[in-house]
């Protein structure tokens, strides 16, 4: 019961900070409890969040009051967060507005979460209400809410640093990127989804530079030619993960994909890497050839490297 009932709401919380840590909650989980707790933690660390999903609420209060957890007081920092409805009725768009615009002129973060079907321009009002002050954003919404946040013209986020966007199933949760492109003070971007990513979308959408861009965080993302051509846009990254990249996709289409860009980044500190083969039962053995991969360089990593990869059959190493 405990699980189901967390499952029907997916909603994002992620710790902006530990990234690599912590991925998207989404149906199927086995482990919602260790999922909440590493939520309350990351909560403890925040100065404003915004919860737009009652029942993650709730089991979050009855989190709080089992006694057996070791979880910090909760007098200390339960008033630091705003129960805003569900933004699927009117009056949940209408509580995040409200919230948000009493928010005032302090550095804000939202974190909001819907399976919007009414109102999917709820959210971009609240959003728009005081656009200029949040600096950590992320969103996990329906396909109409996203759809609604990619017609917003670019630069309304002026402050914004930190970006997550996610899907669980959602179709074009990725497009609103484009409302983001032009933020000066973007630093890092996750993109968290197990929806299809289309290759030749990703060049569409990606074809801003993100030179600004310090971290970058890529979690199921279905093409490696768009990986190729994210990271080439990425000179001033310091830290990169990408997990779960399925290249599958490539593999069933009638003209072979490109060769992946080979990037040096001089500033890189940390790269993190996981490639698993969406058909592992082809007939050359269910190998992940990435030979874009093989050439990286990293001239700040110097003794300390901390690049990972998979053996692969040793098709994958980093050069350093």
């Amino acid at each position: 019961m405990y699980s189901s009932m967390v499952a029907t709401h997916p909603v994002v919380l992620v710790p902006l900070e530990l990234l690599s840590e912590i991925f998207l909650f989404h149906k199927g989980s086995e482990n919602p409890e260790n999922w909440l707790l590493s939520l309350i933690r990351i909560c403890h660390s925040r100065r404003r969040v915004a919860f737009s999903t009652p029942k993650l609420w709730v089991h979050l209060c009855l989190l709080i009051k089992t006694p057996r957890r070791v979880i910090p007081p909760a007098a200390a920092w339960l008033r630091r967060f705003k129960f805003l409805g569900h933004t699927r009725s009117k009056n949940g768009a209408d509580l995040l507005n409200a919230w948000l615009r009493r928010a005032g002129p302090h550095k804000t973060t939202v974190c909001i979460g819907s399976e919007t079907r009414r109102a999917p321009d709820g959210v971009v009002r609240g959003l728009l209400g005081v656009s200029s002050n949040i600096v950590s954003l992320a969103l996990n919404l329906s396909s109409p809410e996203y759809f609604a946040l990619s017609r917003l013209p670019p630069g309304l986020f002026p402050s914004l640093e930190e970006l997550t966007l996610c899907s669980d199933g959602t179709e074009d949760w990725y497009r609103p990127v484009l409302t983001f492109a032009d933020t000066p003070a973007l630093r890092s971007l996750s993109l968290l989804g197990n929806h299809e990513f289309d290759p030749y979308d990703i060049q569409r959408l990606f074809s801003v530079p993100w030179q600004q861009l310090t971290c970058l965080i890529v979690r199921h993302f279905f093409s490696p030619r768009g990986v190729a051509f994210v990271l080439g846009k990425c000179r001033a990254l310091q830290r990169c993960t990408i997990d779960d990249v399925t290249p599958g996709c490539d593999r069933t289409a009638d003209v072979p994909p490109p060769p992946l860009v080979i990037a040096v980044f001089p500033a890189m500190q940390r790269f993190d890497a996981r490639f698993v083969d969406a058909d592992p039962g082809r007939e050359d053995g269910g190998t992940t050839c990435l030979p874009g991969f093989q050439r990286l360089s990293f001239p700040a990593l110097r003794r300390r490297v901390r690049a990972a990869f998979p053996p692969l059959h040793g098709l994958c190493r980093a050069v350093v």
